[in-house]
């Protein structure tokens, strides 16, 4: 220890400033670390008992109530707002409820939850079976199982023998490991239609996609084959119906535009979409026209009917 003497009073003095500043300093970091650790403990305090759901409000489709919607979100009042996990829930209420989508749950401080669930678009029925029809959305997720289709919406059928479904779950059309190439058709045919503006299209067959086919206001087959140049085919399809209509609403028939360049279309003595249906199937289980169609003879009917100004034939 420097012992002080006038010739080095000054330092000693410089020393002793300089500890008593370091003491302060060292007391000023305490009791800022205390004042932090306070903080931090009033914080968590708070976050845990003020930000507690305790209310829930729900906006949804109106065949269900607020209370089966709280219940199949498994949200409960006493619950951290910020710890719950909603996306859970979310697709919980798309799946227990089926006719709720594009659920969405926002948080109100400082104790509120908001669930909001949009109507499903009831778009397809698809045939699962005899007399049994899946109603599905755009996305093809069940909404329910009926014995008829759902009024509005467009029949499907692709390889029903081979569905297996699940209410609020999507619709696969096959088996078949990988990606479901009867989905995958439909899905184009869909986007063809949306796009062309085509309107009256009530019943697309998949079953197989080289082959498909559909029926406008349940009295003309639309022969479109297979996928490729979809939205031409149906684009064309529809020009040539509405020239149709201009003439005769009630006509019955076929529209083959197989080929995307052109449509023929060929009348037929069908009185409902029923006998439609029927006639396209034993048509195509037997492999052949009927007897008083040959393939010959059915070409050049469609060429000279497209030529006349009757109406009951047109060619584009």
């Amino acid at each position: 220890m420097l012992r002080e003497t006038p010739d080095n009073a000054e330092i000693i003095a410089g020393r002793r400033a300089a500890a008593a500043k370091k003491r302060r300093l060292r007391k000023a970091l305490v009791r800022i670390a205390v004042l932090v650790i306070c903080l931090i403990i009033a914080a968590v305090v708070i976050f845990f008992a003020l930000f507690r759901i305790k209310t829930i409000t729900v906006k949804a489709p109106d065949r269900y109530t607020s209370a089966q919607v709280v219940e199949k979100s498994g949200l409960e009042t006493g619950k951290n707002l910020f710890l719950t996990d909603y996306d859970s829930a979310c697709e919980s209420i798309e799946k227990m409820l089926p006719y709720c989508d594009n659920v969405k749950i926002t948080k109100k401080l400082p104790s509120t939850v908001v669930i909001n669930a949009a109507p499903a678009n009831v778009t397809y029925s698809v045939i699962i079976g005899k007399g049994v029809f899946a109603i599905t959305n755009e996305d093809m997720k069940v909404l329910e199982v009926a014995g008829t289709p759902a009024e509005g919406t467009v029949i499907v059928e692709g390889h029903s023998d081979a569905i297996s479904y699940e209410t609020g779950s999507e619709l696969p059309f096959t088996d078949e490991p990988g990606d479901d190439p009867v989905k995958q058709a439909l899905s184009q045919v869909s986007q063809a239609i949306a796009e062309s503006e085509i309107t009256g299209i009530e019943y697309i067959n998949v079953e197989d996609k080289n082959n498909i086919y559909l029926i406008y206001d349940g009295r003309i087959i639309i022969r479109m084959g297979s996928t490729s140049d979809a939205l031409q085919k149906i684009t064309l399809a529809g020009k040539a119906i509405a020239e149709e209509n201009r003439l005769s609403s009630a006509q019955y028939g076929e529209m083959d535009v197989t080929q995307a360049e052109k449509a023929v279309f060929a009348p037929k003595d069908y009185k409902n979409m029923d006998e439609l249906v029927a006639y396209n199937s034993n048509t195509e289980e037997a492999g052949e026209l009927p007897e008083d169609e040959s393939p010959e003879e059915e070409g050049e009917e469609n060429e000279e009917e497209s030529e006349e100004d009757t109406g009951e034939a047109s060619e584009e």
